[in-house]
């Protein structure tokens, strides 16, 4: 229909995987800090859980937080648009997912009153929880 002409296209693709890699970027960043913040420190407070099991998934937790520093670094360093979103999308869609399993399970040892986030049932339940 020659709406739009071959350089609008190409001008226009690079906005949107702009757009998108952004957002990865913002995602990951977050989940860095919610690790740091949040995740780590609960873990370290719990005081109940063997401490193997907690020095385990605490070098998991560093090591991840490495890998997405590693990771967004290298998408921010590629020249190619294309290949910056291709590698934003397995970082979005397969490494923090596999981190987020990690989080999983630390929530899962850590007893609610030590956890400085809002768990699942208090998200999905809120009016029961609100003072």
């Amino acid at each position: 229909m020659k709406v739009l002409t071959k350089d609008e296209c190409y001008s226009r693709q690079n906005i949107m995987l702009s757009q998108y890699i952004n957002i990865i970027e913002i995602e990951v960043l977050c989940l860095i800090n919610m690790i740091q913040q949040y995740i780590i420190p609960s873990l370290l407070n719990n005081k109940e859980e063997d401490e193997i099991l907690k020095n385990n998934y605490y070098n998991e937790l560093k090591n991840s937080i490495q890998k997405l520093d590693n990771d967004l670094n290298n998408i921010t360093n590629d020249n190619d648009i294309i290949m910056k979103a291709k590698k934003a999308r397995i970082l979005r869609l397969e490494t923090m997912i596999d981190i987020r399993k990690i989080c999983d399970k630390v929530e899962a040892i850590i007893p609610a009153n030590l956890w400085n986030l809002a768990t699942y049932k208090e998200l999905l339940f809120i009016d029961l929880h609100v003072k």
